[in-house]
């Protein structure tokens, strides 16, 4: 029995060796009826959808025959927001759909894919295929995608309920998040993905699974299944002394790596004025969010070693205003990637790099004209002068024409966009230098080939130690147990929270003000613990609505890429909705720790209840339970 691996993110191919540990945990059905590695049935891992480009995007699953898909509030924000408008505002009010007929089309998600079959995929565009890398310069697997083009919006909750907690709960617990959109996947009556049509059906998943209104208690086994990004588990000690006395002391050295990120929260919150153009900043705004608080909380952590700041500093300003030139900048990101394009065009189809091959050109071609969608020229132009400025004082050997460029970018954007196509590829081959260096290929082969013999090393070493490979965006299973943790001295966590807990954090901000100075640049108007009226009274006038569960936490093994991941009780049926870790587990990417390894999801009972109840949407309620 593989006890040290127990808790750990193993590829869903690895499911029947660990079947023996998932038994003791509590597992009450076969490992076939996860993986199907055994049996000609479809599996539970049938139901998992991937969002978006593997390992970079999120997951969701099928809880419903008839197309039904779970996935995250922020992981469906974009649909959700650019199917708003300011005077039809679903990001602040929400969305129910009465009927299949009232489900928005076009929900604008730059890509949804179940797990197919090889073989047969041909030419056919609704298929993707990924050749991943399990062991560095051994294992390589295939994996085959079938694309869902015909993604419809079918409920969100209101923001104040989707986003509770806002920034100041973001990576904490207790939580009260209704962190979940419901969509519906649709295809061409003979079964085959196809856009939107009127005549689409909904999707029949090989399988789906069903919502169960008992939820779990406290000590319970869950896993869940999902599409992880990336770990660095087998590191070399040289990398976690890299982190630790390089990476993260630059956020010490410089201080103006934590206020940048506020500054440009301001600059957003200075150009949304309107809510049209808050809704076109919004994704911007919570992503800067999102990382705000990551760069506050390292520099507290590291802020006992000012020896640092010294040597560090020149480093740390020049890598934080190469993120801030080009990642700062959707006109910049859209320019390369134009460039990249005409450049790969120029190669016979099968060398070029996957995103530009004929095939997957028109799907290119949909995600950059989403983010040209949002493009803000006041906001965009401010953007690339903040950029200019900061970079014009860096020691990067950033060639005055890059500075020129980005500063005619900004004075086109101002006066109008019929420069832009000639200004996209204005130091384009200086870019692309500063972006891939000339021999950093054969520097990835030579690491590729020392990670694998280390890997042997380690590997004869550590016998009683079972080995899994680094997540890398792959479908993959994790389990545990339902269980709190101790935060502080006497400080014990339970591991559910109720509703009742959420109108006390409501009420509490109400009184104290706490969290409006973050809501203000994060969340929006009315404090990052807003939330309806209507749920209050509903909660005070229903002891058995305030018991209702609404988070729970548990000692799975996750990283990005697993928002949205379904829990699964004993029985392999769905119990919540994976939305985050709690701060001390945000060492996931290196190592999972018993003591400190807790994610966090949205409990069944909650969506039920505000689907249901709340909203009156029991049609939908009926298709999840049924």
């Amino acid at each position: 029995m593989m006890t040290k691996s127990r808790f750990r993110s193993w590829p869903i191919t690895e499911t029947g060796a660990l079947e023996p540990s998932l038994q003791a945990m509590g597992l009450r059905v076969p490992a076939s009826e996860i993986d199907g590695t055994s049996t000609d049935k479809a599996c539970l891992s049938d139901a998992l959808v991937s969002v978006g480009p593997a390992g970079r995007g999120g997951t969701g699953s099928f809880i419903s025959e008839s197309g039904l898909i779970i996935t995250n509030h922020h992981v469906a924000l974009d649909a959700v927001r650019r199917a708003s408008t300011a005077g039809k505002d679903l990001l602040a009010d929400g969305f129910v759909a009465r009927s299949m007929a009232d489900e928005i089309a076009d929900a604008d998600y730059e890509e949804l894919a179940r797990e197919a079959e090889a073989g047969g995929a041909g030419g056919e565009s609704s298929v993707r295929c990924e050749v991943q890398e399990m062991w560095p310069d051994r294992t390589y697997v295939l994996f085959t995608y079938e694309r869902l083009r015909d993604v419809r919006l079918v409920y969100a909750p209101p923001m104040s309920l989707g986003c509770f907690g806002g920034d100041t709960d973001n990576f904490e617990w207790p939580r009260h998040t209704a962190d979940f959109t419901l969509l519906r996947a649709y295809v061409a009556p003979d079964g085959s993905a196809a856009e939107h049509s009127p005549d689409n059906v909904p999707y029949k998943p090989q399988r789906f699974l069903r919502a169960a209104t008992r939820g779990v208690s406290p000590g319970d086994f869950v896993c869940l299944l999902g599409f992880p990004g990336s770990t660095m588990r087998y590191a070399p000690a040289s990398r976690l002394a890299y982190s630790d006395q390089v990476a993260v002391p630059q956020l010490v050295a410089v201080p103006q790596l934590v206020s940048d990120f506020g500054a440009k929260l301001r600059l957003i919150a200075q150009h949304a004025t309107d809510r049209a153009t808050a809704l076109k900043l919004g994704s911007a705004k919570k992503g800067l969010a999102n990382e705000h608080k990551r760069s506050v909380g390292k520099r507290a952590l590291c802020a006992a070693r000012p020896e640092a700041a010294p040597l560090l500093g020149r480093l740390a300003e020049a890598l934080d205003g190469m993120r801030g030139v080009y990642h700062g900048s959707t006109l910049l990101a859209v320019g390369h990637a134009v460039h990249e394009a005409a450049v790969e065009a120029a190669k016979p189809d099968g060398e070029r790099e996957t995103a530009y091959r004929a095939r997957n050109l028109p799907f290119l071609v949909k995600r950059l004209a989403k983010r040209l969608s949002d493009l803000h020229p006041p906001h965009e132009a401010a953007l690339l002068r903040r950029a200019c400025s900061t970079a014009a004082k860096l020691p990067l050997g950033l060639l005055p024409d890059h500075l020129a460029a980005l500063e005619a970018t900004a004075v086109a954007l101002e006066g109008g966009a019929a420069a832009l196509p000639a200004l996209a590829t204005l130091a384009a081959d200086d870019l692309e230098k500063l972006l891939s260096g000339g021999g950093d290929l054969a520097l990835l082969s030579e690491r590729d080939q020392l990670t694998a013999k280390l890997l042997e090393l380690q590997k004869s070493v550590a016998t009683d130690e079972a080995f899994y490979p680094d997540a890398n965006g792959c479908l993959r299973l994790s389990a545990g147990h339902v269980e709190g943790y101790s935060a502080a001295d006497a400080v014990q966590h339970t591991p559910v929270t109720t509703l009742g807990g959420l109108v006390d954090k409501h009420l509490e901000a109400k009184l104290s003000g706490a969290g409006e100075a973050v809501a203000d640049l994060v969340k929006g108007e009315g404090g990052d613990f807003d939330c309806p009226q209507r749920l209050v009274d509903l909660c005070a006038a229903d002891t058995a609505v305030a018991a209702t569960p609404c988070c729970v936490c548990y000692s799975t093994d996750t990283v990005g890429g697993n928002s949205g991941s379904p829990v699964l009780d004993a029985n392999g049926d769905f119990v919540a909705i994976n939305f985050d870790r709690q701060r001390l587990g945000l060492m996931n990417e290196f190592k999972w720790s018993a003591e400190y390894s807790r994610s966090i999801g949205t409990d069944v009972r909650y969506i039920l209840l505000l689907v249901g109840q709340y909203d009156g949407a029991q049609w939908l309620v009926d298709e999840m339970v049924g």
